[in-house]
C-alpha cells in the first residue's frame, strides 16, 4: 500500500528547474498510446455490440461478450493505462488502509475500466469521509480527494456518548474521549438540532464556556445546564434573543453567582428565578428583618 497511495499535502510553489522537469515529466506520460489504446477498445467494444446482436443462445453470447471485453481491458493495460499509484488529498483522521481498501484497486488494474462512481460510494461509507471525489490522471494516476466530517458535538442519549459533526451524524467508531472539550447534547433528537444551538451560543463565548450540557426537551427547545448545576430553560421561538438576555443579566448581575436552581427565559416579558432552598430561607430571613425595621 505504501508504494500504491500518496499523500498531498498543501505546499509552497516550486520554480526552477526541478519544477520544469517534473511538468515535462507528466508531458511525455504515453499519449501517443491513447489512440491506439482508445482504437482497440473501441473496436473491440463495437465487436461486442455486434455479438450481442446476434441471435444465438444466450450462454454463447455471453461467452463471446466476456471473451471480448477481456480483449479489450487488456489492450488498454498493454497500452499503458494501469493503475501504478493513487494520490489522496484532504486525509487526516481516515486511515490511509481504509482509504485503499474502499477503493479496491491494485497495482496494474485497469484504468479506463474502474467504477468511479462505485468506489466513491464506498469511499462516502467511510465513518470520517463526509464527501469524496475521484478523478483519473491519466494514463495511470487516481486523485482522491476527501472532504472529512469535522466533530461538532459530543451526543448523550440512553446513556450511550458519541461523536457527531455539523449536520447531525454519528461518527462511527471514534472514541468520545478524544473530543471530550465539545459541548454535550442530550436527548434522542438533538443532534438535528445541535448546530444552531452551538452557532447561537458562540455569540457570547464567555458565558457559552460555562454551558456543560444541553437537553433538547419536547422536541421543540433546549435547557442548557452551566458549571454550578444551574439549569436555564430556552424558549422553543427567540433563542437568540433569549440567550442574548441570559448574558446581559450575567455581565450585570452576576446571576450564576445567586442561590439559584433554574432560570426560566421562554417568556418574552419576564426571567422566572427559582431559588435553591438556602435561597429561600435567606430571602425570608431578609423579609422578617424588613418586617422588624418596619415596626
Amino acid at each position: 500500500m505504501r508504494h500504491l497511495m500518496s499523500e498531498v499535502r498543501p505546499r509552497r510553489n516550486r520554480r526552477g528547474a526541478g519544477a520544469r522537469r517534473e511538468h515535462r515529466a507528466w508531458l511525455r506520460s504515453p499519449w501517443a498510446r491513447c489512440g491506439a489504446a482508445g482504437g482497440v477498445a473501441l473496436a473491440v467494444l463495437g465487436a461486442v455490440w455486434a455479438v450481442l446482436q446476434a441471435p444465438g443462445p444466450s450462454a454463447w453470447l455471453q461467452a463471446q461478450h466476456d471473451r471480448l471485453v477481456a480483449t479489450a481491458i487488456a489492450a488498454t493495460v498493454d497500452a499503458g493505462f494501469a493503475v501504478r499509484g493513487v494520490y489522496v488529498r484532504g486525509r487526516t483522521e481516515t486511515v490511509p488502509q481504509d482509504v485503499i481498501a474502499a477503493l479496491g484497486v491494485t497495482v496494474g488494474d485497469p484504468m479506463l475500466f474502474i467504477d468511479l462512481d462505485d468506489r466513491r460510494a464506498r469511499l462516502e461509507a467511510l465513518p470520517w469521509v463526509e464527501h469524496a471525489a475521484i478523478e483519473r490522471l491519466l494514463p495511470d494516476i487516481l486523485v482522491v480527494r476527501l472532504v472529512e466530517r469535522r466533530p461538532l458535538a459530543l451526543w448523550q442519549n440512553d446513556g450511550v456518548v458519541a461523536v457527531i459533526d455539523r449536520g447531525g451524524t454519528v461518527i462511527a467508531g471514534v472514541d468520545p474521549r478524544r473530543f471530550a472539550h465539545l459541548p454535550l447534547v442530550v436527548g434522542p433528537d438533538a443532534p438535528a438540532h445541535a448546530a444552531e444551538l452551538i452557532a447561537v451560543l458562540g455569540v457570547e463565548p464567555l458565558l457559552a464556556a460555562r454551558v456543560t450540557a444541553a437537553q433538547w426537551i419536547a422536541g421543540r427547545r433546549w435547557d442548557l445546564r452551566f458549571d454550578n448545576g444551574v439549569a436555564a430553560a430556552l424558549p422553543a421561538q427567540g433563542l437568540d434573543a433569549a440567550w442574548r438576555r441570559l448574558a446581559a443579566l450575567e455581565r450585570d448581575h452576576r446571576l450564576l453567582a445567586r442561590e439559584l436552581v433554574r432560570i426560566d427565559l421562554r417568556f418574552a416579558d419576564r426571567v422566572v428565578l427559582r431559588l435553591t432552598d438556602e435561597g429561600l430561607a435567606a430571602m425570608d430571613e431578609a423579609r422578617e428583618r424588613a418586617k422588624g425595621e418596619s415596626t
